[in-house]
């Protein structure tokens, strides 16, 4: 059946897809994330041609049945929202539900599946031609591919060779290991300040920074996020500098500032673990050079994107509830869970974890039962956001409880977020456009929770506008005896080349 050349075609437009998309999203998805997709795709264009050569009987009608097959697949969430955007007939096809928008298209795909099928059955003519060029067609779309992905890895090199390595220096403490504390960093995306959550949302959170400050957090109420997304916040803070604002910035390159950050050598240099909890966000799913990786085992992000856009998802998620809402929902539980056993870890550790709360998808309710997609929608977003937050602040007191009760000695616990909430009058990934927003608009995105357990700390070291950029630095002073000078707390965002300087726009009065 295989001996013939034009079958590859079916194969070629298996694997486009993925490859189209790791083209394009290069700057977040290393290599590692295309081969389970890749085999699951290849083996899925080999069960498809064997059935179909077994209905048909003929092996060019099987490979053309079997490449309409792909297509409909791999395209059917991006025509799935091209119809949300287009008004069919009397009605707008984004206002039923999301129900009837999958069954109408599920519908309207089997009608063509069908169509397809019987037009092959009903030719009776060779289709040697057609499948050649179908092969032609299929060779240069992974072509094309191919040169995207040698391209950006060809900037990437020639960025790396000019790059200038700054390593902190290790300092010498004089500190033996039984002397040492825990480090936690628990960063949650997108978590709004106590100003934002009042003037935008009308709620009032300081019974929870109350919490906290009774805990003995020293509680930053002035500061501001050094940069609004996520790559660049915690690249600063983990790296304890700023990006230069002239330069432009190398996704790709951000993203391994991330993994290769400043902090866990410093501290493992010190006799500390380094423990990593993942995120559902690719880059900071699990970290090579931690001692021990805890992630709540599912397909990553890229992964996801292309189930996400497939005809299997509307199916799947129906029959087994495989989707990232309900993925997202039990790793957050996960890891609230396992991050609260690292006290029983042999000291000393250095815990990094990343939550996406009150990143949505918003899957909590404020009593942390899962919501569904159809429930956040009618809930809307300033009040799906709002539970969430609810939920997550009634967690993070049970979780700081149970660290400050287990720790045989008192930790060290920075608790932040990376970046604010887009505005409400936002698209809600927008862009972060300062040229588009009012100064109360960015002050939203930038203003950010930061609140420090540091125990027997002078209180004169600290200060309400101290920002993430300079969290390490000054705990490696207190803590290592290091001599770090103290950075002006700024905010920038992207900008020209490089990044402009936002922060007379956020700032407090």
């Amino acid at each position: 059946m295989f001996k013939k050349p034009f079958y590859i075609y079916p194969f070629l437009f298996a694997i486009f897809p993925i490859l189209f998309l790791f083209s394009h999203n290069m700057d977040e998805a290393s290599f590692s994330v295309i081969w389970l997709p890749l085999a699951i795709a290849l083996l899925m264009t080999l069960l498809f041609l064997l059935i179909f050569k077994l209905l048909l009987r003929d092996g060019n009608k099987a490979g053309i049945l079997t490449s309409f097959s792909l297509i409909m697949i791999f395209s059917y969430g991006h025509i799935l929202n091209l119809m949300k955007a287009l008004h069919v007939g009397s009605f707008a096809f984004r206002y039923l539900s999301v129900q009837q928008q999958h069954l109408s298209l599920l519908l309207i795909s089997s009608i063509l599946f069908g169509l397809t099928l019987y037009i092959l059955v009903k030719i009776k003519r060779g289709l040697d031609d057609f499948a050649k060029f179908l092969n032609i067609v299929a060779f240069s779309l992974i072509l094309i591919s191919l040169i995207n992905i040698g391209f950006v890895l060809l900037s990437s090199r020639n960025a790396q060779r000019y790059q200038k390595e700054d390593k902190i220096e290790v300092i010498d403490s004089k500190k033996g290991i039984s002397e040492l504390r825990n480090i936690y960093y628990i960063i949650f995306d997108r978590y709004a300040s106590v100003s934002t959550l009042k003037s935008a949302y009308d709620y009032d959170n300081t019974p929870f920074i109350n919490s906290l400050a009774k805990r003995g957090f020293y509680i930053a109420d002035k500061s501001v996020a050094n940069y609004p997304v996520t790559w660049a916040s915690l690249s600063s803070s983990l790296n304890l500098d700023y990006f230069d604002p002239d330069k432009a910035v190398d996704l790709k390159d951000a993203k391994k500032k991330l993994e290769e950050n400043q902090v866990w050598p410093f501290l493992k240099a010190k006799g500390y673990k380094f423990i990593h909890f993942g995120s559902g966000w690719h880059p900071l799913s699990r970290n090579r050079y931690a001692d021990v990786n805890f992630n709540y085992y599912f397909p990553d992000e890229f992964s996801m994107y292309l189930y996400e856009n497939s005809l299997f998802y509307p199916i799947l998620t129906k029959l087994f509830s495989f989707d990232r809402r309900s993925q997202k929902h039990a790793r957050v539980l996960y890891t609230f869970d396992k991050l609260a056993q690292t006290t029983d870890m042999e000291e000393p550790v250095f815990v990094f974890v990343h939550f996406q709360l009150p990143h949505q998808p918003y899957t909590f309710d404020k009593n942390g039962n899962f919501i569904s997609r159809g429930e956040e929608i009618r809930r809307g977003r300033k009040r799906a956001y709002l539970e969430q937050l609810i939920f997550a602040n009634q967690k993070i007191i049970e979780l700081i409880d149970k660290i400050l009760a287990d720790s045989k000695k008192p930790p060290i616990i920075l608790l932040q977020s990376d970046e604010g909430p887009y505005p409400l009058s936002q698209e809600l990934d927008g862009k972060f456009d300062v040229n588009k927003m009012t100064n109360d608009e960015i002050a939203q995105k930038m203003r950010i929770i930061n609140a420090y357990y540091l125990p027997n700390i002078n209180k004169r070291s600290l200060y309400p506008s101290i920002s993430p950029v300079n969290s390490f630095r000054l705990v490696f002073n207190h803590y290592f005896d290091a001599n770090f000078d103290l950075l002006p707390d700024q905010s920038y965002s992207r900008g020209g080349i490089g990044f402009i300087d936002v922060t007379n726009k956020v700032k407090y009065d």
